[in-house]
């Protein structure tokens, strides 16, 4: 409520009357999907996956990472066999002299 005029006071542009209480029209696309689609356009426009991977070679691998650090989902749940915890494998590692000697049939 406005303090003065005791109106109800409207933020933003609400959508017409013609669909009271329902959300967004159907088939109107929302703001997201408009910036992807002018996203891809642009990435097509400077070259593609061609521009990409050579912005990714040269000296910019550290700026191509944080991108697609960003496009990753941040919250990921992985379970195991039964909902039970996915434990890791456990690796031990030798020094070389600490390594028996092979028998020769073992690749090295």
């Amino acid at each position: 409520m406005h303090k003065e005029s005791g109106k109800k006071q409207v933020r933003g542009r609400p959508f017409s009357k013609t669909n009271p209480s329902k959300g967004r029209p159907k088939g109107c696309k929302n703001k997201f999907t408009t910036l992807k689609d002018a996203f891809i356009g642009a990435f097509q426009d400077i070259g593609g996956q061609e521009t990409l991977a050579k912005f990714a070679k040269g000296k910019n691998k550290k700026a191509f990472y944080h991108m697609i650090a960003n496009m990753l989902p941040k919250d990921v749940y992985v379970s195991g066999t039964g909902g039970a915890p996915l434990l890791p494998p456990i690796i031990i590692f030798q020094d070389k002299e600490t390594q028996p000697e092979s028998s020769g049939n073992a690749p090295q």
